[in-house]
């Protein structure tokens, strides 16, 4: 099975996918190692079914949380995928197991909210023009907020109307995010026009770290009087159309 892992571990860094994000996965797809290979209840990759899924699934409700159980059917339902494409197995049962589901009733509408949180930014100061890039960023692309500290000067293509984050990748902008970073962009002091100039700076005139990022949303979020517990990355990319 290591050797299994080993490869998938390959595949997902030619894909391009983040060391930290295939490590997660990694340790999901050992958890799924550990569980089918206790004594007495061993199970082979190819002999893995559905009943066994959901068995793992419901020992792992007593320590994980409903965000790191839909983490974890994520993972391995890529893993058997993987392991189809290998040849390994013929079907991936993951795709029969019901991925947790949150409780619905307690959820909010996260267009409104993005609605509500860029009608509220303030738009007097270059720190508040930059807060409403951030947000309007969030909400109306499809970039992850852990590649906002990355962005450069000249990843901005107002004339074709994208924004390219580290990795090379276009993220095309809608209007309203659009006019929101021409007024950031024409407002801001930046050191001549190196492209490589950091597009978002600090308080205190320094580039920012992913960290900061995220308290400038959850900050957002609270001085709107909205629940500033509302993760980020359930706001991205929901005003895209």
């Amino acid at each position: 099975m290591r050797a299994v892992a080993n490869k998938f571990e390959r595949n997902l860094l030619e894909k391009g996918i983040k060391p930290q994000t295939v490590s997660a996965y990694l340790r999901d797809v050992q958890i799924l190692f550990l569980h089918i290979n206790k004594p007495g209840k061993k199970r082979s990759l190819e002999a893995l079914d559905e009943e066994d899924l959901k068995n793992i699934l419901d020992v792992l409700k007593a320590t994980k949380a409903e965000s790191g159980l839909r983490h974890w059917v994520t993972s391995i339902s890529k893993f058997m995928d993987f392991c189809v494409e290998q040849g390994i197995r013929q079907e991936n049962p993951m795709t029969r197991v019901l991925r947790p589901q949150t409780d619905r009733s307690s959820m909010v509408n996260e267009k409104d909210v993005a609605k509500k949180l860029l009608k509220h930014l303030k738009k007097d100061t270059r720190l508040s023009q930059r807060n409403r890039a951030i947000v309007a960023l969030l909400c109306c692309s499809d970039m992850k907020i852990s590649e906002f500290h990355k962005l450069t000067l000249g990843g901005f293509d107002e004339t074709r109307r994208f924004i390219m984050d580290s990795m090379g990748r276009k993220h095309p902008l809608n209007k309203t995010a659009m006019d929101i970073f021409r007024v950031y962009v024409s407002c801001t002091f930046f050191d001549g026009d190196d492209p490589a100039t950091p597009l978002f700076f600090s308080q205190k005139s320094q580039t920012m770290t992913r960290q900061c990022v995220w308290k400038v949303v959850k900050q957002a979020l609270d001085d709107a009087g909205l629940d500033p517990d509302i993760s980020p990355i359930r706001l991205r990319g929901v005003l895209i159309k």
